[in-house]
């Protein structure tokens, strides 16, 4: 279901993401076992190895807060593990394409996205900010509370977004492995930003400032820091910005 409406969250897109999690719950939970020997490596984009195509982008790292401190040495908590990420982000890849955005790796512990001014409704710096409060949204309502009553511990992290220009290039071996990559500063810089976002915190770059409105700037943007060690290219220092704002429950 592509969302169209960016100021707020609809009623429709709250039943809709409820229905959709319970019935991911549901396949997830029926599984025998999610743990299978080797590994099965995605087919990558239509691009050919080598080359890529450089775009206008808002990019997004979402990162699981605390992952490594979970409990994972027995067959049995890895198995709970897997099923938790499994049921994470089965859902967070399906908010990020109703947002218009695209996914360009799982990291295990997070995952990569970008969100192109051709991919959806309105500037896609909005588009992405709105996508990363969804992901709060239904982790806080939907996602944690399913995970907590299969008694596991629920999962909590950290967003960070920034724009410019970026290449999604296709890189690596033929008929081997390869994949698509973003390349370019601002793909770097928002990796980078992690190491300043508390869990549960939206950290945006000063690029994204542009494409959002004035009410969210006036009413849910704060400097988090300039003392990045990034600066523009007449030397003035590139801050960083909390976005504190939140989907409230449909009515």
């Amino acid at each position: 279901m592509p969302v169209n409406d960016l100021d707020r969250l609809s009623s429709v897109y709250h039943h809709v993401q409820s229905r959709r999690i319970e019935l991911l719950r549901r396949r997830i939970q029926a599984q025998e076992r999610t743990i299978a020997k080797g590994f099965l490596i995605p087919d990558p984009a239509n691009l050919p190895i080598g080359r890529g195509r450089r775009l206008e982008a808002a990019v997004m790292f979402l990162d699981i807060s605390d992952f490594t401190s979970r409990p994972s040495e027995t067959e049995g908590e890895q198995e709970v593990t897997v099923r938790c990420l499994s049921f994470f982000f089965g859902e967070i890849v399906r908010i990020i394409e109703d947002y218009g955005g695209s996914v360009e790796k799982n990291t295990g512990d997070g995952v990569m996205a970008y969100f192109s001014r051709r991919s959806g409704p309105g500037d896609p710096r909005k588009r992405a900010v709105a996508c990363a409060m969804t992901m709060f949204y239904a982790a806080e309502n939907f996602i944690n509370p399913a995970i907590s009553a299969s008694n596991a511990s629920p999962l909590a992290f950290r967003i960070c977004i920034d724009f410019g220009f970026v290449t999604i290039a296709r890189m690596g071996a033929a008929q081997r492995f390869n994949h698509i990559v973003a390349v370019g500063a601002t793909a770097n810089r928002t990796s980078k930003m992690l190491r300043f976002a508390n869990s549960g915190d939206l950290m945006i770059g000063q690029e994204m400032l542009g494409g959002l409105p004035r009410e969210w700037l006036q009413s849910h943007v704060r400097t988090a820091t300039s003392q990045t060690g990034w600066t523009y290219p007449d030397g003035s220092p590139y801050p960083l910005y909390l976005f504190d704002g939140r989907w409230v429950r449909p009515i």
